[in-house]
């Protein structure tokens, strides 16, 4: 029976769980490395979670401390054309942009924005405070801001 509820929850998980991946990661193939390792440990954490109710925050959680178990070992590289993104140009600059932020602001962005998590789903999976994940939010609001601006996308600050 646990088997079969931990296949339903990855075919339902999965999709968005490997975007988030490739987000994270910076490319496609980090990004299915990153996902086959969080599963695994999802996995070995199953009995534990059987009854975890939302189950995507949880995942999410495994999914940024394998890919913060992994930039342990060599470093990450932020400025990757990301694989999985959408074409359009300006879109593709902003996720540029989002892939050159440290790795912290950028996992609560990625979370805020591409998964569309609100804070307190976001400071669940990541096991922060909201305030934490509020402050990185903002870190990387003003980040991306700048970025955009000397673009020449946006307004200049007054």
């Amino acid at each position: 029976m646990a088997q079969r509820d931990f296949i339903s929850a990855v075919r339902e998980h999965q999709p968005k769980l490997h975007r988030t991946a490739c987000f994270l990661a910076g490319d496609r193939r980090e990004g299915g490395e990153l996902l086959q390792d969080t599963l695994l440990k999802a996995w070995l954490g199953w009995d534990e979670s059987a009854a975890r109710d939302p189950m995507y925050p949880w995942l999410c959680g495994i999914l940024a401390r394998c890919r913060e178990q992994r930039q342990r070992g060599q470093k990450a590289s932020a400025t990757k054309a990301m694989a999985a993104l959408p074409s359009d140009s300006q879109t593709a600059l902003l996720w540029e942009l989002v892939g050159s932020l440290p790795p912290r602001p950028r996992e609560v962005f990625v979370l805020r924005y591409a998964e569309e998590m609100n804070v307190e789903q976001i400071a669940e999976a990541l096991g922060e405070t909201p305030a934490t994940v509020r402050s990185r939010l903002g870190e990387a609001h003003a980040q991306v801001g700048e970025r955009l601006r000397r673009a020449g996308i946006g307004k200049p600050r007054p």
